[in-house]
């Protein structure tokens, strides 16, 4: 199976046999190769700016065990995403589960064999790990009403700004006023908002954290992120140009005269997809129910669930907390603390001198913004890590968005307050999270087999699980004594009319998702009604409706919920822009 494309790939393999084996199989599809025989080598390789397309791990090397690369690789705010093969010589059950929780590309034994390596080298560069730093040119162009030409342009402006500020940032540690570096903070910020490139504010909060609590070498270590970022920019530039060059030649209909130059246009504007050998026919799940029983049973600690009740203590409504409850909340994160300032002090506020006092940034921010952007910080971070094929930006910008609306749907058809809705709202698709958590390259799986057959997610879930991820999430939420109004929701929101306990908040949830799934507020795995669906055909409108008896005609909610979500779409894109 030829690849039609070429690939750096990194080999970390103390074996030197081994090691020259596999290199001539890479180099017999003309694939760059570098080499590494320790987790040091490999991580200095990658520190200095290697943009590996690949990386192909042994976990057993010598008396350095490649657990530490790979931990290092999935804890990096850079190269989270960089696609790494693990091949082993050891078949390990209980290390597969290890290394699969911990996101690989796949997990495959040892030898190596041509057959298996060429079709891992052809999905790392589908998955162009670092085109997925960025959000597709066209939307930004689109949303800024700029031109391609102007959108290469602002990229770099970034990368001189970057080379620009960088000795300054880098100065910057050796002095005790931070303050007068406040505008490189502030600039760099601005612009990855405009470009659509949230791992540079990312890099330039943490900074900004590190460069507080006084830690030089972690510190040190985000500057060099932002070096390498800078040429990633650079490809970036490149690569755009191609794509809109290649645009021009295909309407003007001279794309065959330059059909030679396909192998590197297709390098730079494919995207992530999956094999599709893989999905085959299912005759029978995978996994059995009693396993994935078993599994959810035996989870220790959940952070993503942890994070969102955290982070659901800043909610003034249903806890009824003053300012001072908020503070004292955020003075002891001081992550939270430091990244609170940062955006109290961002163009989306623009104060009019720069704020350095958490009661000032709460109330420039307001309780409501500050209720979702800690939310964005604190649970969009504990999924990024975890691998499937839709992306967890968009899941958490629908979740948000659900939690959000069904406060505007009691609003609008004058229903008594449901205090669980907000959580509920959150906690609706937490099976999800629950399946990827414990399986996810086969939830991976699942979900492409969806879109590819065009069916449910939940009859996909069901032929590989034998369970689907509302009951995954009901199991675990009784098995952890949670309150039962939220088994209820996370167990029958895609069919409120099976609930019997908790119905109207069930039907509540369901409403505001087939909503946010309609308006395309992000997106969760879940295939998008038609355009031609009515509101009033949903079960959740009719328990609703039967509920409260509402004046409010079907027409005219409609009507008013798709204003609101066209504001709601637009707030959280501008104080979220990492889940937009």
């Amino acid at each position: 199976a030829k690849t039609e494309v070429t690939a750096q790939v990194l080999i970390v393999e103390d074996n030197p046999a081994a090691m020259e084996y596999l290199r001539e199989l890479l180099l017999r599809e003309s694939h760059t190769v570098l080499t590494a025989r320790s987790n040091d080598e490999a991580w200095g390789l990658l520190e200095h700016g290697l943009c590996a397309d690949l990386v192909i791990l042994e976990v057993e090397l010598d008396g350095d065990n490649g657990w530490k690369l790979l931990n290092r690789i999935r804890n990096d705010i850079l190269f989270n995403r960089l696609p790494v093969l693990v091949y082993t010589g050891l078949n390990d059950r209980e290390m597969v589960l290890k290394i699969l929780r911990i996101g690989v590309q796949n997990f495959l034994i040892k030898p190596y064999q041509a057959e298996k390596i060429y079709p891992e080298v052809e999905n790392a560069l589908k998955a162009d790990w670092t085109g997925q730093l960025f959000k597709d040119p066209k939307q930004v162009c689109q949303k800024l009403s700029i031109s391609l030409e102007d959108y290469c342009g602002r990229l770099k402006e970034t990368a001189i700004a970057i080379d620009a500020y960088l000795p300054e940032l880098k100065n910057s540690l050796g002095e005790s006023n931070f303050a007068k570096h406040t505008e490189a903070i502030r600039v760099l910020s601005v612009m990855s908002g405009e470009i659509g490139l949230g791992v540079l504010k990312n890099i330039i909060i943490d900074f900004s954290i590190s460069r507080g609590q006084v830690d030089k070498e972690e510190a040190l270590t985000l500057l060099s992120r932002l070096q390498i970022l800078k040429r990633i920019l650079e490809q970036k530039i490149n690569s755009v140009q191609t794509q809109s060059l290649l645009d021009d030649l295909v309407e003007t209909k001279t794309f065959e005269s330059f059909a030679g130059d396909l192998t590197s246009i297709e390098r730079i504007s494919s995207r992530h997809s999956l094999s599709k050998g893989v999905l085959g026919h299912l005759e029978e799940p995978s996994i059995s129910r009693e396993e994935i029983q078993s599994a959810i049973m035996n989870i220790k600690d959940f952070p993503v669930f942890d994070s969102i009740l955290t982070t659901f203590k800043l909610s003034t409504k249903q806890m009824e907390m003053s300012v001072e409850d908020v503070v004292y909340l955020i003075q002891r994160d001081s992550g939270l603390y430091a990244q609170v300032l940062t955006f109290a002090n961002s163009a989306y506020i623009a104060p009019k001198s720069p704020v350095d006092d958490i009661d000032m940034a709460i109330q420039l921010i307001g309780l409501r913004r500050l209720q979702i952007f800690s939310l964005t910080l604190k649970s969009g971070n504990n999924v990024s890590k975890l691998f499937t094929a839709f992306d967890w930006q968009s899941f958490w910008m629908h979740q948000i968005g659900c939690a959000l609306l069904s406060e505007d749907i009691l609003k609008l058809l004058e229903a008594p307050p449901l205090p669980l809705a907000y959580l509920a709202g959150l906690l609706h698709d937490i099976g999800k999270i629950i399946i990827t958590h414990l399986y996810p390259l086969e939830y991976n799986e699942a979900v492409v087999y969806a879109m590819e057959e065009d069916i449910s997610l939940l009859e996909a879930e069901r032929k590989f699980f034998s369970i689907t991820h509302e009951e995954a999430a009901a199991l675990y939420i009784d098995y952890n004594n949670l309150p039962r109004p939220f088994a209820s929701v996370v167990a029958h929101h895609s069919n409120p009319g099976r609930a019997d306990s908790d119905v109207e908040l069930t039907a509540l949830i369901s409403l505001a998702n087939y909503l946010c799934k309609k308006y395309k507020v992000g997106f969760s795995g879940a295939p998008t009604p038609g355009p031609n669906s009515l509101v009033h055909e949903q079960p959740g409108w009719k328990i609703l409706k039967n509920w409260t008896n509402s004046p409010c005609r079907p027409e005219l909610f409609e009507s008013e919920i798709s204003k609101r979500i066209k504001r709601l779409k637009q707030e959280l894109t501008a104080m979220a822009p990492r889940l937009a």
